[in-house]
């Protein structure tokens, strides 16, 4: 569960005809245009707080990333502080449900979602040279509106699919599947409540859900930019730091 909360938090070609890749850069552009990636261009850090609500439990969390790729998130779990923490090069955690307080390293399988933490850019900004490949599909209706469908296959073999709204151009749903346990599990975040944050056009509300059932809410209260972050808040310390 952990890895699907920082995936999502983290929560962005193949080849195709001249036509329809050409629409796909048309689509791009407009969508960098709509949300302000020039803004976050020039952001060199990103702290949010907010709160995630799953069976009845309301969960604080506080999200930090910085250029050049380090990621940090940490969640109230019941009284127990967990950590989740990418220094650019190695990954740490903080597990309480393992027993132990003290932080550990993680495993590279475990990194992907720590990885796409740090990318402030998102995956969709220079997914070419991230290895990563899209491809147009065409138009869905999505509750009423007109969406583009983008595929996305990125460089590890993951598929995502991307929903852009045709008249507004922002991204309002991102569909993806993982294993859990050792089965595939289809992910789908709807986001809404955009706010502008300095330029920056981004969705305050996911709503999760995990093989056609709701899964979870996780709703952003303050997002800061450019903030003073100290880099040794990514790096692993030697024991666990009190709790506040």
């Amino acid at each position: 569960m952990k890895k699907i909360i920082i995936t999502i938090i983290s929560l962005a070609i193949f080849t195709v005809g001249s036509t329809y890749a050409q629409d796909l850069q048309s689509i791009l552009d407009k969508h960098f245009k709509a949300i302000g990636q020039e803004k976050v261009l020039n952001m060199q850090t990103q702290e949010s707080t907010g709160k995630i609500l799953q069976m009845g439990m309301e969960i604080p969390f506080k999200s930090i990333t910085k250029r050049p790729g380090k990621a940090y998130m940490e969640m109230d779990l019941q009284g127990s502080k967990v950590v989740m923490a990418f220094d650019g090069v190695k990954g740490w955690a903080i597990q309480p449900w393992t027993g132990s307080a003290e932080p550990v390293d993680l495993p590279d399988t475990d990194l992907g979602p720590m990885e796409e933490l740090s990318d402030m850019d998102g995956a969709i900004w220079n997914y070419k040279e991230k290895g990563h490949q899209l491809e147009l599909l065409g138009n869905e209706d999505l509750d009423g509106a007109q969406v583009y469908v983008l595929k996305m296959t990125r460089k590890n073999g993951e598929v995502f699919h991307y929903y852009i709204d045709n008249e507004k151009f922002i991204v309002v749903k991102i569909k993806f599947t993982m294993e859990v346990n050792g089965q595939e599990n289809e992910i789908v975040d709807l986001m809404s409540d955009f706010q502008d944050v300095d330029g920056y056009l981004m969705p305050f509300t996911h709503k999760q859900s995990f093989d056609g059932q709701m899964g979870m809410s996780m709703i952003y209260e303050d997002v800061k930019f450019n903030e003073d972050i100290d880099d040794d808040i990514f790096l692993k310390p030697a024991t666990a730091p009190a709790n506040e």
